[in-house]
Formats: C-alpha cells, structure tokens, sequence
C-alpha cells in the first residue's frame, strides 16, 4: 500500500479504533498508544504478505485492536505479580 492509501486508511479507522479503545482500556493516553500499535502492526502485516484480504478491513484491523488490547492486559498482570 502507498504512503497516501494508509493516510485515508488512517483517518477512516483512527477515531473509531480509538473509541474502541478507550472503551476498553478507560484511559485515554492507553487507547492513542494501542491505536498506534494497532496501525503498526496492520502494516507489518500487510507488508509481510500475511494478510489476505479475506473479509472486511474493518473487522480484521478491529480484532488486530482487541488481540493488542488483550496481550496489554496480559503483560501488565504479569508485570503487577512480579512486583
């Protein structure tokens, strides 16, 4: 994907994965870096070859969003239980 097909990806998808996020995660400067991984890693992925286009964008980056999400949670428990 160009550099301009990312920039109307981003301004499409930004304010409802933030949203998301923030529903989720109920701390605004969590949700801005979870949207910035999400992109991230959907562009690694993308450039990587594996993804397939299957599906809707939509639901794919969402559920790239929530599995971020999910592995956040998950490593700050672990990291709470060590200290």
């Amino acid at each position: 994907m160009l550099h301009d097909e990312w920039k109307l990806i981003y301004e499409k998808y930004s304010k409802p994965l933030y949203l998301y996020a923030l529903s989720l995660t109920g701390n605004p400067q969590d949700a801005e870096d979870l949207l910035q991984e999400t992109f991230v890693k959907a562009i690694m992925t993308i450039r990587q070859g594996r993804y397939n286009g299957n599906g809707r964008f939509v639901s794919w980056i969402t559920r790239t969003a929530h599995n971020l999400i999910i592995d956040n949670y998950r490593q700050e428990k672990i990291e709470n239980c060590i200290e």
